[in-house]
């Protein structure tokens, strides 16, 4: 690669990672605000779970057609479809007068941003195709901690100060900002520079094949797990005597230890490989200690700081080996299969953990629920492991 695309493309993961960043404000905007949201519109646990999980309804539907979009028109177009549409649907959701009327925002809002993290990391992964690919995959997925964080912690302070819709309204603003650089800056590789990259790394990569949809289930349950433990930890934190800020900055050590970690977990699948290990390790770190924490009596901050320690091998790892399981001029198809099950993943976990604490009157089962997701992913993922090794052994 050319020593100018060189440079550029940090310049590109940059922009990358703001527009990640603004997708993390608006997704995880509503956790924060949850309880006063179920207070003023006298809401259901299994209801309020339903505003993150038809916020990834849309994207179960859209991310195929806009994965094979991405790949023959590019990632720019895409992109700006997709951000004009996240910002429809907050936009909605800030003014919201109803329950349904949040619902409705909350949906235009998932097609959005459902087609916008397709787009993402496709663009790193032309980018960044041949070399550094699991610290790029690891300075990306810092953004969704981050945006995570501030959510929890900034926006239930707003939220407290000035109501939730003000929060709302913050993600709408910041991500009109985050727009208008993607529509202004953001470039595709060379025609040249991606033609090299191609003929690189291809031959060690199916079109696409079995081993995505391996890839996209273990993230699917990585994710139904770890929204379902975002969108409820806060309440339940707040049942057990803390308040909205304390509660909102205990469950965001989850992903302060993530956003700490995923650089060196980049680092380290750069040199050693083993990607699926890393997942399968990340996945039953969460399942144990996500299944501890409605038992113990204190401590709550710990053990959420521990699930994110977990958690921080899993991202990483599942972007950089989506990457390598797809031919290069499938990528955006590739991702769209991820999203896909992500979606789904995103849509099942909020709904199931909560529709177990209505149930039971307690979060115990959803705690169980989330775990359960969790253990899974490991299965998933090493199944995929040995399938692996034994079709290279097949080749031997």
């Amino acid at each position: 690669m050319r020593q100018e695309a060189v440079m550029m493309r940090w310049v590109i993961l940059a922009q990358l990672c703001l527009c990640m960043l603004s997708y993390a404000l608006i997704f995880q905007s509503i956790p924060p605000i949850m309880s006063l949201v179920i207070s003023q519109f006298k809401l259901s646990h299994y209801q309020a779970g339903l505003l993150m999980s038809l916020f990834a309804l849309p994207g179960i539907l859209v991310s195929l057609p806009a994965g094979m979009v991405a790949d023959r028109y590019g990632v720019k177009p895409v992109g700006i479809f997709s951000f004009l549409l996240a910002l429809l649907g907050s936009f909605l959701v800030a003014n919201g007068p109803s329950f349904e009327m949040l619902l409705v925002g909350r949906i235009l809002a998932g097609i959005g941003a459902s087609s916008l993290v397709i787009t993402i990391p496709q663009a790193i992964a032309q980018w960044f195709s041949d070399r550094h690919m699991g610290i790029a995959m690891g300075i990306y997925n810092t953004a969704m901690p981050i945006g995570t964080i501030i959510s929890l912690n900034g926006l239930s302070h707003m939220a407290g100060v000035w109501g939730w819709r003000a929060a709302v309204w913050a993600t709408v603003f910041f991500t009109a900002i985050i727009f208008v650089i993607f529509a202004v800056f953001y470039r595709q590789p060379d025609h040249k520079d991606r033609l090299e990259n191609q003929g690189k790394k291809d031959q060690n990569r199916e079109g696409i094949g079995t081993s995505i949809f391996f890839v996209g289930f273990s993230w699917a349950l990585f994710n139904a797990s770890i929204i379902s433990l975002f969108t409820f930890a806060p309440d339940f934190l707040v049942s057990r005597g803390m308040t909205l800020d304390h509660a909102g900055f205990s469950t965001s050590l989850v992903m302060i230890a993530s956003m700490c970690l995923s650089p060196i977990v980049g680092l380290i699948i750069d040199k050693i490989g083993q990607k699926e290990l890393f997942i399968a390790a990340g996945g039953l770190g969460m399942a144990v200690f996500i299944a501890l924490i409605p038992g113990i009596g204190g401590a709550f901050s710990l053990f959420l700081l521990c699930v994110g320690v977990a958690s921080a091998l899993i991202p990483v790892s599942v972007f950089s080996l989506a990457a390598d399981v797809v031919s290069f001029q499938r990528l955006g198809l590739g991702y769209g299969i991820l999203s896909m099950l992500n979606n789904v993943g995103m849509f099942v976990g909020p709904q199931a953990a909560g529709l177990g604490r209505d149930l039971t009157g307690s979060y115990q089962i959803s705690f169980l629920v989330m775990a359960f997701f969790a253990f899974f992913c490991t299965i998933t993922i090493l199944s995929l492991w040995l399938k692996r090794r034994g079709a290279s052994s097949g080749n031997r």
